[in-house]
């Protein structure tokens, strides 16, 4: 069975395949992948959880969180039915997905070779920076572990003021993973941070087929840089009037259990960021 699967892998690996794709761009092989986070330094019991696609293309490739795009496609098409607010959250508690509050929508190499586009989403602000898609300093060890059936081997790097652990399996001949990690040669089918703040493992690898090119979609963009957008996250992290002032918003206002009314909306929270530096 497992010889019968590799198979049907490396045919759909083999770049001899342009015939069947749109171009370059066209996803042909989909990864999903569960993740766990503990976003809140102040509170590391507890953990977020979702479901992320990681989608590649001969040229390229998007790792984004399917629970949010279920929730936004759902949402964008009551809205452009003329829906209002109280429908949208109505067909939102239909969704079989939990909510989700990962917009993050990671582009690799993309628009060109060796650049990174990530795109992200706060409240209704959308956010967009361009980076050197930087490859870790990998050290490929000789430990190894099956996962999925696959024969895996581990490796290690410091990448971003974290030092990552990841299992690849050379079964899959792609150099690419979840969220910004890639540059083994094999398809990374788990990985985490020794702390395990972040922790992401390979559920499920399939063949696509006829699908439309990968790109980022159409929306009016705020570009900034990538710390830029970590200290607009912590500050909305830890209040969301306090996000709001940043932004030039109307605040939000709470009735307490008195009567009183108060803008103090904080969520309690310290950001935990996936990157360090």
């Amino acid at each position: 069975m497992k010889q019968y699967q590799l198979l049907w892998l490396y045919i759909c690996l083999i770049f001899a395949l342009p015939s069947l794709a749109q171009d370059d761009t066209c996803p042909y092989l989909e990864c999903r992948y569960t993740s766990q986070a503990k976003s809140n330094a102040l509170n590391k019991n507890k953990v977020d959880q979702d479901e992320w696609a990681l989608r590649i293309a001969k040229d390229c490739a998007e790792f984004y969180s399917v629970w949010y795009r279920a929730h936004q496609t759902v949402i964008d098409s009551v809205l452009s039915k003329g829906g209002t607010l109280e429908d949208c959250l109505a067909a939102r508690e239909k969704i079989l997905y939990p909510k989700s509050t990962n917009s993050d929508d990671i582009f690799k190499n993309y628009p060109e070779p060796g650049i990174l586009t990530y795109v992200k989403e706060i409240i209704t602000d959308h956010y967009l920076y361009e980076e050197t898609y930087e490859r870790p300093a990998w050290q490929i060890t000789t430990e190894k572990k099956d996962i999925m059936g696959y024969a895996c081997q581990k490796a290690t790097a410091g990448f971003r003021g974290r030092t990552w652990i990841a299992w690849f399996t050379p079964e899959v001949p792609v150099m690419e993973g979840p969220w910004k990690l890639h540059g083994l040669p094999g398809l990374i089918l788990e990985a985490y941070d020794a702390e395990d703040d972040y922790h992401y493992t390979c559920i499920e690898i399939k063949r696509l087929q006829g699908e439309k090119p990968i790109q980022v979609p159409r929306e009016k963009y705020v570009k900034c840089d990538r710390k830029e957008l970590d200290k607009l996250l912590s500050t909305y992290k830890s209040s969301i009037n306090d996000y709001r002032k940043l932004k030039g918003a109307s605040l939000i206002y709470q009735v307490q259990s008195d009567g009183t009314v108060t803008a103090n909306f904080s969520q309690g929270a310290v950001y935990n960021p996936i990157e360090r530096e």
